[in-house]
């Protein structure tokens, strides 16, 4: 097996709970907005290290593609950080769709651009 680095090799071979795994789990990754023809009144922030994998996710399993992206952003150092900013600033003033998700009415789009332009400026 090949080793790019000894540190995290033996980190993720020596970890004992799923805990201490997550130190080892790469956080740098792009912001992007989505949204989806089948659902037209929402969008979705979310992150991803891999954009058109990521939009290929969204599109399997249907007959036409209907996602599709309406921001990314540049490459952050933790992009898991940056989108829960994103979404917490944004919840502020906008519902979401679900309280789960990064989901809200398509009338936060705008914002939501201005959000992650905003993001860029604060964070690596």
């Amino acid at each position: 097996m090949m080793v790019f680095d000894k540190k995290i090799y033996d980190g993720v071979q020596n970890a004992k709970s799923i805990t201490e795994l997550e130190e080892f789990k790469v956080k740098s990754g792009f912001i992007y907005l989505l949204k989806d023809g089948r659902f037209p009144e929402y969008v979705k922030v979310g992150r991803t290290t891999d954009i058109p994998s990521r939009l290929n996710q969204y599109n399997a399993h249907k007959p036409i593609n209907t996602c599709t992206m309406l921001c990314v952003s540049r490459e952050f150092e933790d992009a898991k950080a940056v989108e829960a900013y994103i979404v917490k600033e944004t919840a502020q003033v906008y519902s979401r769709a679900n309280y789960k998700k990064e989901w809200f009415e398509y009338i936060a789009a705008d914002d939501l651009v201005l959000a992650i332009i905003d993001a860029e400026s604060l964070f690596k």
